[in-house]
């Protein structure tokens, strides 16, 4: 067994162990550590910690992984496994991963703003986990930048309108995920009507 595999055992369980608490299915349970391990062997390699591995270190090592391939490209799906992979053990030691970007500008800033009191909401009134509350904030994202696009008013949607957003947003997704994403759209636009976002409860 390597320095790193010594080293990095007890995140690597402790890895394994949020898969069996959150009950994830035979193939997140067996890949994705094997595609952890993989990564922190790299970054031994390479000289980093994994304390301040950034974005751009990660892009690089899905990049280099895809060119050392020998059959071809590596696919996309096997790209997004590496990489949720490599976001959730990054979580563990990081926390919020990936990192919470700056705002550039008075959108931005408004935005942030509204899913840090969405994500304080979620964490001290519901007791959501982590995992759950980064995919609500995602989707309250996803939501407010669409309104922006569309410059449109939060107080002023209305039902048509949300209709042609979900369309949109989830035209791509499979049955159960379109009903994951709309139970997550039901309680962000819940959120926002009893804060006095919206107008009218959708």
């Amino acid at each position: 067994m390597s320095h790193t595999e010594i080293r990095f055992k007890p995140l690597i369980t402790r890895l394994q162990e949020h898969f069996r608490e959150h009950q994830y299915g035979f193939g997140v349970t067996w890949n994705y550590p094997v595609a952890a391990r993989r990564f922190l062997r790299d970054l031994e390699r390479r000289g980093l910690k994994i304390e301040t591995v950034n974005a751009a270190d990660v892009e690089r090592y899905l990049d280099a992984l895809r060119m050392k391939r020998r059959r071809g490209p590596l696919p996309d799906h096997s790209r997004r496994m590496h990489r949720a992979s490599i976001h959730m053990l990054l979580r563990l030691v990081q926390g919020e991963w990936p990192p919470v970007a700056a705002p550039a500008c008075a959108h931005e800033r408004a935005t942030q703003a509204m899913v840090m009191s969405f994500d304080t909401w979620m964490t001290e009134l519901r007791g959501l986990s982590p995992n759950t509350r980064r995919h609500l904030r995602a989707a309250m994202c996803n939501l407010l930048e669409w309104l922006h696009e569309q410059n449109k008013g939060m107080a002023k949607l209305t039902i048509d309108e949300l209709d042609i957003y979900v369309a949109k947003r989830y035209a791509g997704l499979r049955r159960n995920s379109k009903a994951g994403a709309a139970s997550n759209l039901r309680i962000v636009l819940r959120y926002l009507h009893e804060h006095g976002h919206l107008g009218r409860d959708p």
